[in-house]
């Protein structure tokens, strides 16, 4: 799939990512940006590392630094990546 922006490529990793780590399926659970995460179904403390763990592996970019503790929703996490990713690719 070709994505236009790294925006776009941040939302697609990070719902590849909670869909991976929660075992969620994205046609029958869309989520949103507003999606609170642990509200998601399977989503569990554990699924969260999981989901960022992928999400790095999959940016190349370092999520473990305390902020991600405060991550609620979707939208939020994006966010992060973003902020995140940005910094890694200077």
């Amino acid at each position: 799939m070709f994505v236009s922006s790294r925006g776009d490529r941040v939302v697609q990793v990070v719902h590849h990512a909670i869909a991976t780590a929660f075992e969620i399926d994205l046609e029958k659970t869309p989520l949103t940006m507003e999606s609170v995460l642990m509200d998601l179904p399977g989503a569990t403390s554990l699924g969260m590392v999981r989901a960022l763990t992928l999400i790095e592996d999959a940016l190349t970019a370092d999520l473990y630094d305390g902020t991600s503790e405060h991550i609620r929703t979707v939208g939020e996490l994006c966010a992060l990546v973003r902020a995140k990713h940005a910094v890694e690719e200077r």
